[in-house]
């Protein structure tokens, strides 16, 4: 699912539009997410997710002209675990916060 929301509109979308977009689809299918979150002790969720969200970062650093050095593979690692960290809490809360997606 991830793979269709990041790799496939890398070239296509912009970064903003494909955050949004995952987040969009993760709240589409939030029970399943919760279900695999809650359940799988075999698979690494947050690591999968954050693999797909690591390849749009690393796009955007190309992009920026940074170099793609510690400091910046650091950032990637950091960044792309919070923001799905923070993408799957939304969806274990009692009332998950609502985002809509302009596609």
């Amino acid at each position: 699912m991830m793979e269709a929301d990041v790799e496939s509109n890398i070239d296509r979308l912009d970064w903003e539009e494909i955050i949004a977009q995952v987040f969009y689809s993760a709240e589409l299918n939030m029970d399943f997410y919760k279900s695999v979150y809650s359940s799988q002790k075999e698979i690494d969720v947050i690591g999968e997710i954050s693999r797909h969200i690591a390849v749009l970062l690393r796009k955007i650093i190309k992009e920026e002209g940074m170099t793609d050095n510690h400091r910046a593979s650091n950032f990637v690692t950091f960044f792309s675990i919070g923001l799905t960290y923070t993408m799957i809490d939304n969806l274990l809360q009692p009332s998950p916060a609502r985002l809509r997606c302009n596609r």
